[in-house]
C-alpha cells in the first residue's frame, strides 16, 4: 500500500465562507468602573462631605429656542431649551391653565454605557420629576390653552443629573420670559450607614443605598419637589434636608447672577 503524503497546511483547501482571524489579536480597551470614594473626611475631588460642586451657568446657548441655558457641575454637563408658550392642538379641550411638558434625554455618549435613541424608563421618570418640581413656580394661569415645552439634553453624566436638570431648566424658563413666582434650585444627597454626602458624583452614588433630590424656591421658602429612594434614620433626616436647603440657597445665588449678567449684556 502506498503511503499518503501529508499535504502542507498552506496548500489545503480553505473554507471561503469563514473569515479567518488575524494572526495576532489585541484585547479591546474596557472602561474601568470608578473607584469607590470614602464617606468621611476629604473626597477624591478634594471636597468635604457637605461641600457641593462648583457651578458654571450660562444662557443663550440654543439660538432656535426662545430661552436656553447650559450648566456644568463638575463633570456633569447638560443643556436646557424652552419653547413656547405656543397654542395647544385643537384636539385638546379648552384649559384655563397652560401645560408644562418636560423631556430629559441622555446623549448616546453621556454615560459609560451607550444610551439608545428611544426614551427609557429612567429618562421618563426624570422627566416627570422635572415637571413636578418646576410647575409650582410657573404662573400657568396666565397662559390659557398654551403649551410650554422644556427639553434637557445630558451631554455628560456624573451623579444625580435630575438636580442639575431642574436648576438649568428653571433658568431656561426665565430666559424665555415665562412669568414665574421664583427660580427653582435643586440639590442632591446620598446616604449610607457611614453618613451622607452632599452633591455626590457617580462613584459615590454607587456606594450609597439612599438617594435624595430636593427642589425648592429659596426666596419664598417653599419646597416644590422631594424624591427619596431608600431609607434614612429619623435622627439624620433633618440634617440631610437642612444641608440640601443650604445648597439650594447657594445655587439660587448663581442663578440670579447668571440672569443678571445676561440682562446686562442685552442692555449694552
Amino acid at each position: 500500500k502506498k503511503k499518503k503524503k501529508k499535504v502542507p497546511f498552506q496548500t489545503r483547501a480553505m473554507d471561503r465562507l469563514r473569515n479567518s482571524g488575524p494572526e495576532k489579536s489585541v484585547l479591546p480597551p474596557v472602561a474601568q468602573p470608578p473607584k469607590p470614594a470614602p464617606l468621611t473626611g476629604r473626597r477624591q475631588d478634594g471636597r468635604t462631605v457637605e461641600e457641593p460642586r462648583k457651578i458654571f451657568l450660562r444662557t443663550k446657548v440654543v439660538s432656535q429656542a426662545r430661552g436656553s441655558a447650559y450648566i456644568e457641575m463638575g463633570s456633569t454637563k447638560l443643556t436646557a431649551a424652552c419653547y413656547g408658550p405656543r397654542e395647544s392642538s385643537r384636539m385638546r379641550e379648552y384649559s384655563a391653565r397652560g401645560q408644562l411638558t418636560c423631556e430629559l434625554k441622555y446623549a448616546p455618549f453621556a454615560c459609560r454605557r451607550r444610551r439608545g435613541h428611544m426614551m427609557d424608563d429612567e429618562e421618563k421618570e426624570a422627566s416627570a420629576l422635572m415637571e413636578e418640581a418646576l410647575e409650582p413656580s410657573l404662573c400657568l394661569d396666565k397662559y390659557p390653552k398654551s403649551n410650554i415645552d422644556v427639553f434637557v439634553t445630558v451631554l455628560e453624566s456624573d451623579g444625580l443629573d435630575v438636580a442639575a436638570a431642574v436648576t438649568c431648566a428653571s433658568v431656561a424658563l426665565a430666559d424665555a420670559g415665562i412669568e414665574m413666582l421664583d427660580l427653582v434650585a435643586s440639590s442632591s444627597a446620598a446616604y449610607s450607614k457611614h453618613g451622607f454626602l452632599l452633591d455626590p458624583v457617580a462613584a459615590e452614588v454607587m456606594q450609597c443605598d439612599t438617594r435624595i433630590v430636593l427642589s425648592c424656591m429659596p426666596s419664598l421658602g417653599q419646597v416644590t419637589g422631594l424624591v427619596q429612594t431608600g431609607s434614612v434614620p429619623f435622627a439624620d433626616q433633618s440634617q440631610v434636608i437642612h444641608s440640601c436647603l443650604q445648597a439650594c440657597a447657594g445655587v439660587h445665588q448663581v442663578q440670579q447672577l447668571c440672569l443678571r449678567d445676561a440682562a446686562a449684556k442685552l442692555l449694552k
